[in-house]
């Protein structure tokens, strides 16, 4: 809830990276999130996330499932540019609860009747695909009668340690530029957003948390269902998005293309900041194996 993809180390460092291994990237904050539309850091619903990141995917390689109206889409890029990239194959990349947004976007397009030719697979970075969920009867509490009631309050810390403020994970950094620029996540923009910059310095607001049990609730079944090539990069030792939930992927997808890249190098969920270069080296090399 804390990252967006105007950041620091994401913007300065990591998107550049990958650009100078040949890739054209697009980045995007979901609703709520970044400089995106929405209040802030609340999702009532996550298929309306996949929804719209699967209809920006549409535009961007122009296969719509219904054509746009009188407004154009504006991608940022020169026509020109634009057109020579709509020749070129589809990959997803996703970190931390990027990674669970990809799961879910790359079941949409591996069978969109269009997207699904270009669609090459999935990078999934330390994804937030296991959490302890509580017994069904307080879930079922949850999303029926709590969320309606307080959907934009935030949940008290102590029903929840994901709900607990985290400045982007940087406890977790002992190298002060690192540690600097995750912080500096939080106060990108001030002028825009009093107090609060471009991250959320406050617990999880109960309408997200109520989205987000509703979504694991059905992860062991979405799994089953993943055919797409995909690649994890994960820590063994994180701690936040626990490994547990790679693993159960690789187990349950019936993908005839995946792999584990165990990446031990002390970064537990932060590996894009400790250990940069041989992350985009793990992304890059199994990028283009996969471009045709």
């Amino acid at each position: 809830m804390n990252s967006h993809v105007n950041g620091g180390n994401w913007a300065g460092e990591f998107f550049p990276r990958v650009a100078n291994e040949g890739f054209a990237l697009f980045t995007v904050d979901i609703m709520g999130h970044g400089y995106s539309e929405g209040t802030r850091a609340l999702i009532d619903d996550w298929h309306d996330v996949f929804a719209d990141l699967e209809a920006l995917t549409e535009a961007i390689f122009n296969m719509w499932d219904e054509p746009p109206g009188e407004e154009e889409f504006n991608a940022g890029v020169p026509p020109e540019v634009l057109q020579r990239l709509r020749q070129l194959p589809l990959f997803l990349h996703g970190l931390s609860m990027g990674g669970m947004i990809c799961l879910h976007l790359g079941l949409r397009l591996q069978r969109h009747p269009r997207i699904q030719r270009i669609f090459r697979g999935v990078v999934f970075g330390s994804p937030a695909l296991e959490v302890p969920m509580p017994p069904e009867a307080v879930s079922c509490l949850l999303r029926n009668f709590v969320v309606p009631c307080f959907s934009r309050y935030s949940m008290p810390a102590f029903l929840s340690s994901s709900s607990k403020v985290q400045y982007s994970h940087s406890y977790l950094l002992s190298d002060p530029k690192q540690k600097m620029f995750a912080e500096m996540e939080m106060r990108d923009d001030p002028e825009r957003f009093p107090g609060v910059g471009l991250g959320w310095p406050r617990n999880m607001r109960w309408g997200t948390a109520g989205a987000f049990s509703k979504i694991f609730s059905t992860m062991d079944k979405d799994m089953t269902e993943v055919t797409f090539p995909f690649v994890v990069i994960h820590d063994p030792e994180d701690n936040v998005c626990l490994i547990e939930g790679s693993e159960k992927l690789m187990e349950r997808s019936p993908s005839a293309d995946k792999k584990l890249c165990r990446m031990e190098t002390g970064g537990f969920h932060v590996i894009t900041f400790v250990d940069q270069e041989r992350y985009v080296g793990h992304q890059a090399s199994w990028m283009k194996q996969h471009l045709l």
